[in-house]
Formats: C-alpha cells, sequence, structure tokens
C-alpha cells in the first residue's frame, strides 16, 4: 500500500475511533500482545500433550507436528481454557482480561463495541496502555514458552 493510502486510512481510524497516532500505536501494540499470550497458552498445551502422549520416550517429528495443529485449533478462550488450570498466579485473569478488551473491540455487536479496556481502564490513554502492559509482561515473564517434560536431573 502506497504511503498516501495508508496515511488516509490511518486518519479515517483515528477519526473513526477518536484516536491520535499514540492511540493507533498502542492499539497495534495491545493486538500484538494479546497474540504473544495465545501463542504461550498454545505451546503450554502443546508440550502438555507431547508429554502426557510420549510418556517419557519420545515422539516422532510428523506426531508432534499433529499435536501442534490439533492443539492450535479453536480460539483463545479454548486455548485458555486447556492450561488455565495450571497456570500460576493470576496469570489466567491476566490472560482472561486482555482477551476480553480485545473481544470488546474486534468483535462488534450493536449494543457492544469499545477500544480496548484493561480492568475498566482505556488501553489508548498513558495509564491504561501502562497497565495492561505491566501485566502482559509479567504473563511472559512468568508463563515461560516452554515447559520442561523431562525427568533429568533439572526437571
Amino acid at each position: 500500500m502506497s504511503g498516501d493510502a495508508s496515511d488516509h486510512v490511518g486518519r479515517y481510524i483515528g477519526q473513526t475511533f477518536g484516536l491520535d497516532s499514540m492511540g493507533l500505536q498502542r492499539v497495534g501494540l495491545f493486538l500484538l500482545a494479546h497474540v504473544l499470550i495465545d501463542t504461550r497458552l498454545i505451546a503450554r498445551a502443546m508440550f502438555k500433550t507431547i508429554s502426557d502422549r510420549s510418556a517419557g520416550v519420545g515422539l516422532p517429528l510428523t506426531v508432534i507436528q499433529g499435536i501442534a495443529d490439533e492443539v492450535a485449533q479453536g480460539t483463545f478462550g479454548t486455548h485458555l481454557g486447556r492450561v488455565s488450570a495450571g497456570l500460576p498466579g493470576d496469570m489466567s485473569e491476566i490472560a482472561d482480561k486482555v482477551n476480553d478488551a480485545r473481544n470488546a473491540l474486534l468483535h462488534w455487536k450493536r449494543d457492544r463495541f469499545s477500544l480496548p479496556a484493561y480492568k475498566g481502564q482505556d488501553v489508548t490513554t498513558e495509564p491504561g496502555f501502562r497497565a495492561c502492559m505491566e501485566d502482559v509482561l509479567r504473563f511472559l515473564q512468568t508463563v515461560p514458552f516452554h515447559l520442561p517434560i523431562g525427568r533429568g536431573p533439572h526437571a
């Protein structure tokens, strides 16, 4: 897309939703943060399923690929539901609240639309964005992208 067209669309989006360039940037970062959390949830489900099915002896690559495809199916809510019981502390709540905020933005209904609000704070504002990103960072630091699946000396 040419610079003129993307600038025009950016201005139109800003006017439509009442956002300045910083608000637009915050929404973009918020949506990508949602993707990061979702990939952590999928990875946890994948590693748990691999561990459960392998019985500690390993699995062929094609089986692992099938498991990856299987656990990636569904929505963020499905992914969270698979692993929420095993998430430490308030990580399940953080993921759920980020998803609620994203849903309010992306799943328009006549009686429900809003810019993303995380725990009651507008994510397009500095305080709301900071509060959300602090929790997202805590989630990413607390929920590793991998799970130890072996019983070696460091498990």
